[in-house]
């Protein structure tokens, strides 16, 4: 470990060590940040009628994911002082982050899309069943994050001891360069998708036939996904670049300083729905407000009753 970190800048080195302790904190905020956005939707039945919130909220399972599986994983570094950890041990501290990861890109690229057919096809986008829509979206990146894990378990010694606890010492070459491109692959896609948006998005603004009830509409969907396809370029899009250029020039790897990147993605997407879309911040107000109110009415009761036992 000496000569790794010999040739390793004193500043990687250092963020190499504390980068555990700081995911462990941001995933605890994205897991109830996160939490917290399905229960609204879970409790709030008019919000899953608006534009593409069945998709935000199948974003929102991915990212709840990704930080509950980022937990063990910086456990399990932060513990063996992410040295001489078994390839068991790894898989499965990083089975949740992994698939969470992809399974965050691919919803990623499912409200690329899906905001593609809202602009292109309104009247045959508001007659579909967005909750099956959802639902597959989040099939379909369960199935594939979960048989890319499942496909490394398998034949994999599970007691061999690596140099360090990173999922990159674990899975082997085949794999890595895989996760690597593919992931490029889907997050250039996706940021590639959105110009069309922005483009169509900017034409329908001249559109004189739209009312502006329909305007509004499409505004206020467009700007809350427009804000998470910025976070998914910086704290997706640039990593996984970055992945492919330490690759090929054999560069400083980063380890787990890449997962906080993908923790803060989650942790901010759930300010994000909070702040921008008014339809969450109204409903976020709603669920607790409610219960805040609750909880005050049987206080002043119980406060009432105490009073006419004391006459």
């Amino acid at each position: 470990m000496a000569d790794a970190n010999s040739s390793t800048p004193e500043v990687i080195v250092f963020l190499t060590h504390i980068a555990p302790y700081t995911l462990i904190v941001i995933s605890i905020i994205s897991l109830l940040g996160n939490g917290t956005i399905l229960l609204v939707v879970a409790k709030n039945a008019s919000l899953r009628q608006k534009d593409c919130l069945y998709l935000i909220a199948a974003l929102a399972v991915a990212d709840f994911l990704t930080a509950a599986g980022t937990i063990p994983y910086a456990l399990n570094i932060a513990l063996n002082d992410n040295i001489n950890c078994t390839v068991g041990s790894i898989f499965w501290s990083v089975a949740g982050n992994v698939s969470g990861v992809r399974m965050n890109q691919i919803c990623t690229l499912f409200l690329a899309i899906d905001r593609i057919y809202a602009l292109f096809q309104p009247f045959a986008y508001y007659a579909k069943n967005h909750l099956k829509v959802a639902q597959f979206v989040i099939f379909i990146s369960f199935l594939w994050s979960a048989s890319e894990m499942a496909s490394n378990i398998f034949g994999a010694d599970l007691s061999e001891a690596k140099i360090s606890c990173t999922i990159t010492v674990a899975f082997p070459n085949g794999f890595r360069i895989y996760r690597i491109f593919s992931s490029v692959v889907l997050n250039i896609g996706t940021q590639l998708l959105y110009v069309v948006v922005f483009w169509k998005l900017h034409s329908l603004k001249a559109d004189s036939k739209l009312s502006q009830d329909s305007k509004d509409r499409l505004q206020q969907a467009n700007t809350t996904v427009s804000i998470l396809f910025l976070t998914s370029l910086i704290f997706m899009v640039l990593p996984s670049i970055w992945s492919v250029y330490s690759f090929f020039v054999q560069t400083v790897k980063l380890g787990p300083i890449f997962g906080i990147f993908a923790c803060l993605n989650g942790a901010i997407n759930v300010f994000i729905y909070g702040w921008k879309h008014k339809d969450f911040k109204a409903a976020i107000k709603t669920t607790f407000g409610r219960k805040t109110n609750q909880i005050r009415a049987e206080q002043e009761h119980s406060q009432g009753v105490a009073a006419v036992q004391q006459r």
